[in-house]
């Protein structure tokens, strides 16, 4: 795994944070936790502070909101699955009123490096998708207008919008849901979603074990064929004799935790049950498209890893 932007294993076995073969100690517990090219974001405590880490040193960035729904981390703090920004609705210092930006931090400088002010304050603006230098969102459904994600999904628009905000340059640009399509069927690290969700393209799906083969199954828990933005077919096998936590009970749930580069995913098997306490599970890492998954963290530990 030489390839530009390769990102150590991330993963956090109670207070104990993994970076690659380099370990630091949280104050308490994991509870949210997430990979960038340089490491590691992760919250303990529900508290809402953010830490870095590279491994090696640690240190506060800011503070998130939602700290009594933890399992919606995987909406509140975003970072791409290449690159080193982090974005979440900061609120810092707001006390109990709702926030009024997204802080943008690079963690390879570390510092922020932009914010980006919502339309209203207590608008709840959703990020969805962060690349190495672009965020991507959505305002408050709420909102006037036609988008991507809207109150009127039931009846969607024909030509629905979103925001694309630029970090080198500061700017904000109203672009079509099409823009954005066009956009992730370029990234190497994303999978063409056969459910046709909003985005049409899903960087971690999920999948069910079927002998020895790992299955891809859509929203509706049906098996369904998984390729590549390159077009690539999607099928990977599990190592002789393996079977997941839960499987016997059908509670097993298995889907991606991390991309590593562009050719090797990081899979998270386990028995299901929620996000928290931290879960037993395997953590494996599949090569792409069709290799033979392997275990890389057994289920011996208790873990949390990237939603």
């Amino acid at each position: 795994m030489n390839q530009q932007g390769a990102r150590p294993l991330v993963y956090a076995d109670g207070s104990t944070v993994h970076v690659g073969d380099k370990t630091v100690q949280a104050r308490d517990p994991v509870a949210f936790i997430d990979a960038t090219d340089d490491g590691a974001v992760y919250e303990a405590a529900l508290d809402g502070t953010l830490w870095f880490t590279d491994g090696t040193t640690t240190s506060t960035i800011g503070t998130s909101g939602c700290t009594a729904c933890p399992t919606a981390h995987g909406g509140v703090v975003t970072t791409g699955d290449s690159g080193s920004l982090v974005v979440w609705a900061d609120v810092t210092g707001r006390g109990n009123k709702p926030p009024v930006a997204f802080v943008v931090y690079d963690t390879a400088r570390r510092e922020e490096v932009a914010r980006i002010p919502f339309t209203e304050p207590g608008q709840y603006a959703e990020v969805l998708y962060v690349d190495e230098d672009q965020v991507y969102f959505n305002p408050d459904p709420s909102a006037p207008g036609c988008w991507a994600v809207d109150v009127q999904d039931i009846h969607p628009c024909d030509h629905p919008h979103l925001f694309r905000f630029d970090v080198a340059s500061g700017e904000t640009t109203k672009i079509t849901l099409a823009n954005l399509d066009a956009e992730l069927r370029t990234r190497a690290r994303m999978f063409v979603d056969p459910a046709g969700s909003d985005l049409g393209f899903d960087a971690k799906p999920s999948f069910t074990q079927i002998g020895q083969r790992l299955v891809h199954t859509d929203h509706n828990g049906d098996a369904a064929v998984l390729r590549r933005t390159s077009g690539e077919e999607v099928k990977l096998g599990l190592p002789s004799g393996y079977t997941p936590l839960g499987q016997s009970t059908g509670e097993s749930v298995i889907s991606v935790s991390q991309w590593l580069d562009d050719d090797h995913i990081v899979v998270w098997a386990n028995g299901g049950g929620g996000d928290l306490p931290a879960q037993r599970g395997d953590l494996l890492m599949c090569p792409l498209p069709d290799g033979i998954c392997r275990v890389v963290v057994p289920r011996s530990s208790r873990l949390y890893v990237a939603p």
